[in-house]
This record gives C-alpha cells, structure tokens and sequence, in this order.
C-alpha cells in the first residue's frame, strides 16, 4: 500500500483527480487522521475506512469506521481530495492578553486547522478533520454558537506560527473604532464565510483576510472578508456560506 504523508499529500493529490487498480491501494497520514482505499478483485467496489491517533475510546467510536464500500469503474471513477476549513466557527485565544487602543489598527495571525473532504465522480462522500477538535460554547447561554476550540493561538507575527501542513494561514486585522481601549482574551472567527487558497509562491494555505471592527462593549463587531489576487495565489475550495461585507456577529471576549 503506498502511503502518503501530510504534505506529500496535500502537494501531489489535493485538486487531482486519483485512480485506483486492484494493485494499487492509497493510505493517507494527514494529522491525526489515516485514511485508506482499496478495490476489489473485480475493482467494482472501492472499499474505504478512516481511523484516527492519538483519540479517547468514546471517540474513537464517533469518529472512526470500518471498512464502507461504494460502486467503482476502473475506467470512468475516480478520487478527488479537496481541503476545507471546520463546519463551525473557532475560537482562540492570543498568545498574551490582547489590547487594541481606540482607533488603532492592528494584524495578527493563526492557523485553523484542516478537514478532507473527499468526493467520487464528483459526488461528495465524506468530510473528516485532520485534527480532531473540541467544542465550545462562544456568548451568552442564550445568544452564542457552538465553536471548536483551537489550541493554537494568535500571533503577533506570522514568523511565529508553527511550520503546519495541515493548517491553514489566517490574517486576522483588528480595528477598534470605539472610543474604549479593546482588551480581549478570546477571539471567534466564523470560517462558514472565509475560503481557502494555496501560494503560487511557496504552496502555503490561507484563508480570506478577516477584518473585524470593534465598535464597542455593547455591541457585535462588523465583519469583512478580502480574498487574496488569484495572480498569486490558487482558489482551493469557496466558502460554505455565501460571503457578504458587513456582517454583524460578538467576535470578542472582553475583559
């Protein structure tokens, strides 16, 4: 079975088409997550099953399968692999108690990390995340969204994020409109409405530019989102929901 790594991965196969034979199986190591196709002796089934290390038992059994099959011909059916950011919003946390002064502008960056979604034919089969993430209850009991978690934290600098392959940039500019000093230990980003692109230059995966402007304690921040020129950079797969300028939403947790 040939086995592919993260990056290798990531490099060779995401937004390719992939065949499979009788003789040629496809194991993938991407994170946590190990994925593996295989066909049958007549290669009319494609036989396929995901397991992920390093997880509890209880979730071993939400997130793991064994072997599932789906109908395959040799000649006409293939594999395609593209990457997509959580089905939930993530919230983060800086890597020091944020402060943004009033009127002041300032970027900082993460990395979310990645799912695979894979289809047949063209038809979409399953979505599974490379990293399995916690949940969390971002707002007020009757006001928030369910969140994932993330470990990683907000930076300062982009030199200071971990070389990741299955993680993808994200630029995040804070804009304190407000007449109050900003000061902020967690922060929400709705991914729902950023897309993913790769670097013509060095393959990196980015997410859209988030903007988010804070116009005070008492209210939600508006959000915008910029995608980056298509001269430099390669559209990998478009935002789930529709992206619009100006969208309103608590971004912030506020001390």
């Amino acid at each position: 079975m040939q086995k592919i790594s993260g990056q290798e991965f990531i490099d060779q196969y995401v937004g390719n088409k992939v065949s499979l034979t009788k003789d040629n199986h496809l194991g993938i190591n991407a994170g946590q997550l190990e994925m593996e196709f295989k066909l049958s002796s007549d290669e009319s089934i494609l036989l396929m099953r995901r397991r992920y290390n390093g997880i509890s038992p209880l979730l071993k059994e939400k997130f793991e399968t064994e072997w599932t099959k789906a109908s395959w011909s040799v000649d006409k059916s293939f594999i395609f692999f593209r990457l997509r950011l959580p089905d939930l919003p993530v919230v983060l946390k800086p890597d020091v108690v944020q402060k943004v002064l009033p009127g002041q502008t300032v970027t900082a960056y993460c990395q979310i990390p990645l799912s695979i979604e894979f289809d047949i034919n063209e038809a979409k089969i399953g979505e599974f995340p490379m990293v399995v993430l916690s949940k969390t209850w971002f707002g007020e009991p009757d006001e928030g969204v369910l969140c994932y978690s993330l470990k990683g934290q907000v930076k300062s600098l982009v030199e200071k994020l971990p070389v990741s392959a299955i993680q993808a940039i994200c630029t995040v500019q804070i804009e304190n409109r407000s007449t109050e000093v900003l000061t902020f230990d967690r922060i929400c980003l709705r991914t729902e409405y950023m897309g993913l692109y790769r670097s013509k230059s060095d393959n990196n995966v980015e997410t859209s530019k988030y903007h988010l402007v804070y116009l005070s304690k008492d209210k939600m921040s508006k959000i915008n989102y910029e995608n980056p020129s298509r001269t430099e950079f390669d559209a990998i797969s478009e935002p789930r929901m529709k992206q619009t300028n100006n969208l309103i939403f608590k971004s912030f947790k506020t001390l």
